[in-house]
């Protein structure tokens, strides 16, 4: 209940400022904007008033929007009846009242978010600014033509005037309040610049009245500098200043808007203001959307520095712990293979021995699977540099070949070694060409069931200095589909991944080969047709002897 009262009491504190803010700038804008002689005004700020108080109070702000009305439109009625003079008058602070409640629920209603895109203003000027103050205007220009104020032929050019005049003052408060909600206000800094530019804004404004009209259109340019330099609610006070000048100098002097017909003149000038006041409101909304842009971009980069540092970090720890795995691996495995062949020296049964021979030989496979994952997180931490050493290619394949001789026999396989004439030797890692040339040679035989394997090395570039040249291996086997190849050189990457596939191995051996390749200023691929076979290659960049 205390804090039911305590929201009730600031709602009225509100409330009267409101209602206080709306007499004042109906007495001063009758006083500065009106058309002579009847009461209607070129710039109706208390429209905006209105509606900023409906959207804070609801339906509580309505009396105090009526009593401010009355108050301020009661003396401009007068009539040689009170009674009359009391009726025309309530019925102006009706109509002033429906109005800022009615654009209040059409805001609510079209537009919940308010203003937060240029694309905004159409709606907001149609169900927000027009409509409501269209029915207003109605009631008003009826309620002066029946009291006599004006003509009954004058009533449209009236409706007309009042619709644009209460648009605008709609348009001209409204985006203040948005600005000053997004906590888009004037800093201490911002203070000395803002106001040096809105002087020089209405000393524009005063010099087209007073010297030379065409510079009336440097208004916008101005306004344009402005909101480009720095979006904030100054923008708005400064647009509403200019108005208000506008139009108190068009008060007494059209200036830029005078023509012979004054009436024309006069919906010249508030159209001018209008249109100036949506490109301003909208250039606003348009660099605010701009710098939430920008500020989401900037810190979705900053998510993503983190992200990747977070990454790179991860990936270092991970390569450690391989590298430290696989160090602590080898130690027990040498030992089991040590002790393995210790015992073989003793005298064993056949069958003892042909464990004994399992044993070794597993010993030995893991061995090297450790030693693969070893070297791989050295190439992948970057910890493994080009050792070059002078070689001749052609011993380079004769020992990739005579490593999987056996391997190929065993399965009746043709290995052959195919190569284009080259330098008698050549300088790069010989060591690190043979392990990426044997992780293809390996699997190029344990893919292959029949026919041949080829290794093959071909110099596809040349010059005095340095040569670069392709390695390839062509199987039989059983080929890839395009889907796959794709994630073939990806760590720990397998055409087969299920746990019941055919073949082993850990799938670092061709990602090992593209980091070779990479390391010695190449590249690695593969070509393949299922059923038919494949053609696996890298290419390193060799100086000449």
């Amino acid at each position: 209940m205390a804090h039911h009262a305590l929201g009730w009491s600031v709602i009225v504190k509100q409330m009267l400022v409101g209602g206080m803010a709306y007499f004042l700038l109906a007495k001063f804008g009758m006083a500065l904007f009106s058309l002579q002689p009847s009461n209607i005004t070129l710039l109706w700020l208390p429209s905006g008033i209105g509606l900023l108080m409906c959207l804070a109070g609801r339906n509580r702000a309505l009396p105090f929007i009526f009593l401010a009305s009355f108050a301020a439109n009661f003396h401009g009625m007068a009539l040689p009846s009170l009674g009359l003079q009391i009726l025309h008058t309530m019925i102006a602070a009706f109509a002033d009242s429906f109005a800022a409640w009615f654009a209040a629920f059409m805001l609510r209603r079209h537009l919940p978010f308010g203003l937060s895109r240029p694309f905004d203003l159409i709606p907001f000027t149609v169900f927000v600014c027009v409509i409501p103050t269209l029915v207003s205007a109605s009631f008003l220009a009826g309620n002066l033509a029946l009291g006599g104020y004006i003509a009954w032929t004058q009533t449209v050019n009236f409706i007309l005037m009042l619709l644009v005049a209460d648009s605008l003052g709609i348009l001209l408060c409204y985006p203040m309040l948005e600005a000053w909600k997004k906590q888009h206000r004037i800093t201490s800094a911002e203070i000395l610049p803002w106001l040096l530019l809105t002087v020089g804004i209405l000393t524009i404004v005063h010099l087209a009245f007073a010297w030379m009209h065409a510079m009336i259109f440097l208004l916008i340019p101005a306004f344009l500098y402005m909101v480009f330099r720095k979006g904030h609610v100054g923008e708005h006070l400064t647009l509403t200043m200019a108005a208000c000048l506008i139009v108190a100098e068009a008060s007494h002097n059209l200036g830029p808007f005078q023509i012979a017909n004054a009436e024309l003149g006069r919906q010249m000038l508030v159209f001018f203001l209008f249109s100036t006041a949506m490109t301003v409101t909208g250039m606003w909304l348009q660099q605010q959307q701009l710098l939430a842009k920008q500020a989401l971009i900037e810190d979705q980069n900053v998510q993503l520095s983190q992200a990747k540092e977070a990454a790179e970090a991860a990936n270092i720890a991970k390569s450690n712990f391989l590298a430290n795995l696989s160090h602590e691996m080898r130690t027990p495995l040498h030992q089991i293979h040590g002790m393995a062949q210790l015992v073989g020296r003793e005298p064993l049964s056949q069958k003892q021995m042909d464990r004994l021979h399992k044993l070794e030989v597993s010993c030995v496979r893991m061995t090297d699977l450790v030693d693969a994952i070893l070297e791989f997180t050295r190439i992948d931490s970057g910890m493994t540099a080009a050792q070059e050493a002078p070689f001749a290619l052609e011993d380079l394949l004769s020992g990739v070949a005579s490593m999987v001789e056996e391997q190929a026999a065993s399965k009746q396989l043709r290995l052959m070694v195919e190569s284009t004439d080259f330098p008698s030797r050549m300088i790069g890692d010989v060591r690190l060409i043979r392990m990426a040339l044997f992780n293809y040679a390996n699997n190029a035989v344990r893919f292959t069931e029949h026919g041949s394997v080829i290794l093959r090395a071909q110099l596809i570039e040349e010059n005095a200095l340095l040569g670069v040249v392709r390695f390839e291996v062509e199987d039989t086997g059983i080929g890839i589909s395009p889907e796959n190849v794709t994630r073939l050189f990806s760590v720990f990457e397998q055409v087969d991944n299920s746990p019941t596939r055919k073949f082993g191995g850990l799938g670092v051996g061709l990602a090992m080969t593209r980091k070779i390749a990479v390391v010695m200023s190449g590249d690695a691929g593969c070509e393949s047709i299922p059923g038919k076979g494949s053609i696996f290659w890298f290419t390193v960049r060799l100086r000449r002897e």
